[in-house]
């Protein structure tokens, strides 16, 4: 939600524009600028775009001094207040990201937004996951197995097949046509450590052949 304009007192605003004199380091100054630029009416969006930040940024700096005033937006280790998901939904979303293997942090943001009615930012939630030690990485394929009972059907079903034939017949063999006849891997968030795993699969699901 973006802030209401003239949300500093003066003596506030006041004590804001002396620093910012006085201070020598460019990202304190930075950050007084957002909270007086903020005041005047700016979007985060116009914050962001004058001081070359992201407007996420320029978000958690209005955030902080709403939490903790001067000293905590000039303070540069400041942590912010603490979590917001309690521990039972913290366990949901463990199990969540652990079976799901959400493909984007976008998409832990939504389930969160769904079933707890909370919201965070992209860059909230991706420091979210690396704090419950999951992290975004690419699976390795691994080989497929094939269907043994499958595979003995088809003989069973080939062998009635030419015990049936008359001279003048003949069996012909295809392959398949396939859309896609692999598992291509992408990123995902999975649990630190553990490996990352895809199982190839032949596309033979997709047999087009099926439709003639």
């Amino acid at each position: 939600m973006q802030p209401t304009s003239s949300f500093l007192t003066q003596n506030a605003k006041d004590i804001l524009k002396a620093r910012h004199r006085q201070e020598r380091d460019k990202r304190l100054c930075d950050r007084i600028k957002s909270i007086l630029l903020l005041d005047d009416g700016w979007s985060y969006a116009q914050v962001a775009y004058a001081l070359l930040l992201d407007e996420d940024t320029i978000r958690r700096y209005y955030k902080t001094y709403l939490e903790g005033g001067k000293e905590a937006l000039l303070n540069l280790n400041y942590t912010g207040k603490a979590c917001k998901l309690n521990q039972e939904q913290l366990d949901q979303l463990k199990t969540y990201v652990s079976k799901e293997i959400p493909s984007s942090a976008g998409q832990v943001v939504d389930f969160i937004k769904k079933h707890f009615a909370i919201r965070y930012t992209l860059s909230a939630v991706i420091s979210l996951l690396h704090r419950l030690n999951f992290e975004y990485k690419k699976p390795k394929l691994i080989p497929g197995k094939a269907n043994a009972e499958d595979q003995a059907l088809f003989l069973k079903e080939l062998k009635t097949l030419e015990m049936d034939l008359c001279e003048s017949d003949e069996i012909i063999y295809i392959d398949g046509v396939h859309p896609q006849h692999n598992s291509k891997p992408s990123y995902g968030w999975f649990k630190k450590g553990a490996k990352a795993l895809l199982k190839a699969n032949s596309g033979r699901q997709g047999d087009l052949t099926k439709n003639f």
